[in-house]
């Protein structure tokens, strides 16, 4: 079986990447068709003739091949965004109209179809991000001397392509208020780049942009990974922080608590009033609830050993992401006629 995936084998240039290939679905792709050649699953094709499929992006634009499966995370939900909203929603029914399949990257991102364009009537799986566990391991190196860190420091890592909804803000105004309840101890790692003053916090380091291998050696300086993301369609950089041993705390909207739920990583907090996957302001999130989330923080530090233990990987492991990617086209391929 001969597959072709939207911009392979071009996001896996480094240079490239850098200039376009810098989203997070690139990123998904290129561990995923490492894995898809490590375990030999089909072929890879850098080419849409004379193969058995292409994979496309859920946006991508002037799709031509007729033998195409589309992958699909959010919806554009923002109401103030319509010019844009429209014509995305449009590109996203034809492409889906016009499709033998779909994958889905969370339940969330399903139901948020659903909720504009009706019941999928195509074929469709939903299947969730995953990492390579061989990079994203808590074995190995960390930051903690480089960054002067104690022994008995309490570390917490969040990390995100931020932007507002993203919340960096309430990130560090929840690390103060906690800073001021009676834990000297506690150390916050911004990974991201993100336009804030850095100048102005004490016991927050800014890291900014991290080489992608060097990110698990910063995950595993951290002991737990915080996320306060309003709503997150899927994500990855939970994943990779779970793979490095880390519990997590994030808030309870979007695909992300789907992950953090099935591997067992720590704690889903109520922080927010539940999203009716409808037309909202986006970029203008609400502060989560930080009593709620200081309550599920404490759970998470007095019960460390228990979190970190039970952690979950089976289900977020990129190789078995990748079977079940084999196992979804190879059934449309079955029906292609």
């Amino acid at each position: 079986m001969k597959i072709s995936i939207v911009n392979y084998p071009f996001f896996k240039s480094k240079f490239i990447r850098k200039l376009k290939f810098n989203g997070g679905p690139y990123i998904f792709l290129d561990k995923l068709t490492d894995s898809i050649k490590k375990q030999k699953l089909f072929k890879l094709s850098n080419t849409y003739l004379n193969n058995n499929l292409v994979l496309y992006l859920g946006g991508a634009k002037n799709i031509a091949n007729k033998k195409f499966v589309v992958r699909l995370d959010a919806i554009n939900f923002d109401i103030k965004d319509k010019l844009r909203r429209v014509e995305q929603h449009k590109i996203i029914k034809s492409n889906v109209d016009h499709s033998l399949g779909v994958i889905f990257q969370s339940i969330f991102c399903k139901d948020l179809y659903e909720n504009f364009f009706g019941k999928i009537d195509k074929p469709y799986e939903i299947i969730h991000n995953g990492i390579p566990l061989d990079e994203f391991t808590s074995v190995g190196s960390d930051m903690r001397d480089n960054l002067n860190i104690k022994k008995d420091d309490f570390v917490i890592i969040s990390s995100a392509r931020w932007r507002r909804h993203k919340r960096l803000n309430e990130t560090i105004e929840f690390f103060n208020l906690i800073k001021t309840k009676d834990n000297n101890n506690l150390k916050l790692i911004i990974l991201g780049k993100h336009d804030l003053d850095k100048s102005n916090y004490e016991d927050i380091i800014f890291a900014g942009d991290i080489d992608y291998k060097d990110l698990p050696k910063w995950y595993r300086t951290g002991n737990m990974f915080l996320h306060l993301s309003w709503i997150e369609p899927a994500g990855n950089s939970h994943l990779e922080a779970i793979g490095c041993g880390l519990p997590v705390l994030c808030a309870n909207n979007g695909g992300m608590v789907e992950t953090v739920k099935s591997s067992n990583a720590g704690i889903i907090s109520n922080t927010d009033k539940i999203f009716n996957l409808n037309l909202i302001d986006f970029y203008n999130p609400p502060k989560p609830n930080y009593e709620i989330l200081y309550n599920d923080f404490l759970k998470i530090q007095k019960n460390y050993k228990h979190y970190r233990k039970n952690i979950n990987l089976n289900e977020i492991d990129i190789d078995k992401i990748a079977k079940k990617y084999f196992l979804f086209l190879k059934k449309i391929t079955h029906n292609i006629k």
